[in-house]
């Protein structure tokens, strides 16, 4: 470990910023296409359209602005100076979507689209560069995993005010429209003013950016960011992590989108949202130590399995409850489903800077920015789909807009929905996670292996066990590594 080493206070002022990163995401995912739906009238599969364009264009700016965040050149730092630029920006995004739009059907979905791309570009502004902030804070595997176990903690505390708060604040007013815009004037607020405290809090190691970039024209830089996110993907470190990745975050996005309708519309029992949804998040609030613990002793992919085998475990109990199962039954189904969402969300963000130090034995260069935007550039792609197919889903089963009541057979297609779709997707991250071959041990190596190719030695000069060790995380052969390319700089 080399450089500055990140205080506690330090660690919550980074923390406290993914209260917006969780709670923005869970509020949006868990009742943007509810009240769609049923507030602004529109079909699922329109609303799910919206979700699906919006995405789509989220994914398209994350490696826009990781390439943009790695070569920015501020007083405040290449990362930090985004958290003081967002602040405003994130409220008024993030109020403006749940604001009432009129006229016709055609009018609110020209609103309701461009409000969520606003949304989308804001949040990438912010999210990208706090992604990579880590690794620029200290290269430790254990200091990295304390980091992203504190930022866990405040992202599950976002997602319990929303799990808790945001449908009690739509309930305090006379219409569902006056309460969703009260609703997203408060959060607003509550996801905007942790940025001040991310931004005075942390900092950026010196050495930790690289030499000043080169001027080029607009049409390089394209070309140039296109070969770097391209180049991202021999490195098979980062082809299993984002499998990984959507397994767990694509499970949580349809669960999120879907439970809502699940309890009002299949089990008759919407008023249950807040005490069942509470006990999935409080379960993972009080599981992140055990996770962050065991992916800094194990290594995070044993952690990962570990967990999605609970969540698996709450899916297959949700497909035993109806109408007169006991509430105790529906609390022990979420929280086991908590306690899998746990390792399933933290595991794949602490995963991140590692796959970028296996990165540096690749290229020879720190593309923690570039890494971030890859990263979340295929998961947003992958949920832009998935939320447009829930849309389709919906319509296709004859869910009714405007708050309807919905027939047996669409309220049964909601649960089989629910169910079946991330009992998939986490069967194939459990079983892709034993390619992660980067534990504390290989981390161990990686860092020497890249101090000695600093120094001088050939990648084939390394000793033979560390050799192995590099060859396996990256999926390249020794002669191919190290090429410290230039692409972009």
């Amino acid at each position: 470990m080399s450089g500055r080493v990140p205080r506690a206070r330090e660690m919550l002022a980074f923390g406290v910023g993914d209260i917006y990163g969780g709670g923005a995401f869970f509020v949006i995912g868990a009742l943007f296409l509810v009240f769609l739906t049923d507030v602004a009238g529109l079909p699922a599969s329109l609303g799910g359209l919206i979700l699906m364009v919006g995405k789509i264009w989220d994914a398209v700016t994350d490696p826009l602005m990781g390439f943009i965040s790695d070569r920015t050149r501020s007083r405040f730092g290449r990362r930090r100076v985004y958290f003081l630029a967002g602040i405003i920006p994130v409220f008024l995004s993030f109020a403006a979507l749940w604001l009432s739009s009129g006229g016709t059907q055609g009018a609110r979905f020209a609103y309701y689209l461009v409000a969520y791309f606003a949304f989308n570009t804001v949040f990438t502004m912010v999210m990208i560069p706090y992604n990579a902030l880590p690794a620029e804070m200290t290269d430790s595997y254990a200091l990295r995993s304390r980091m992203t176990g504190v930022r866990m903690l405040f992202s599950q505390l976002g997602v319990l005010a929303g799990s808790l708060l945001a449908r009690t604040v739509v309930a305090l007013f006379p219409t569902e429209a006056a309460g969703y815009r009260a609703m997203g004037l408060a959060f607003g607020l509550l996801f905007a003013l942790p940025w001040i405290l991310t931004f005075l809090g942390t900092y950026e190691r010196e050495g930790a950016a690289p030499e000043k970039a080169a001027r080029r024209g607009l049409g390089r830089a394209a070309l140039a960011m296109s070969g770097e996110f391209l180049s991202t993907l021999r490195n098979r470190s980062l082809r299993v992590h984002i499998a990984m990745y959507l397994a767990a975050y694509v499970t949580i996005d349809v669960f999120n989108a879907l439970f809502l309708f699940y309890l009002k519309d299949y089990l008759g029992k919407g008023g249950l949202y807040q005490v069942l949804l509470g006990a999935v998040v409080l379960t993972q609030m009080a599981s992140l130590y055990l996770v962050s613990r065991g992916c800094a002793r194990r290594g995070n992919a044993p952690t990962y399995r570990r967990h999605l085998a609970l969540w698996a475990a709450g899916f297959a109990l949700f497909t035993f409850i109806g109408p007169e199962t006991p509430l105790a039954f529906m609390l022990a189904a979420a929280v086991l489903v908590g306690s899998g969402m746990a390792g399933g969300a933290m595991v794949p963000f602490n995963n991140l800077a590692f796959v970028a130090d296996a990165d540096e034995l690749i290229s020879g260069r720190r593309r923690e920015g570039v890494y971030a935007g890859m990263m979340t550039f295929v998961r947003k792609t992958a949920q832009a789909v998935a939320l447009f197919l829930v849309g389709l889903g919906l319509d296709w089963l004859g869910y009714a807009s405007g708050g309807a009541a919905q027939s047996r057979e669409t309220a049964e297609g909601i649960r089989l929905m629910m169910v079946v779709a991330p009992a998939a997707l986490l069967a194939f991250g459990f079983f892709v996670s034993f390619r992660f071959r980067i534990d504390p041990a290989a981390h161990r190596v990686i860092l020497d292996s890249v101090e000695k190719l600093k120094a001088g030695a050939a990648p084939e000069e390394l000793d033979p066990d560390a050799r192995a060790v590099c060859e396996a995380v990256t999926g390249l052969p020794a002669a191919r590594l190290w090429r410290a390319e230039k692409t972009g700089d």
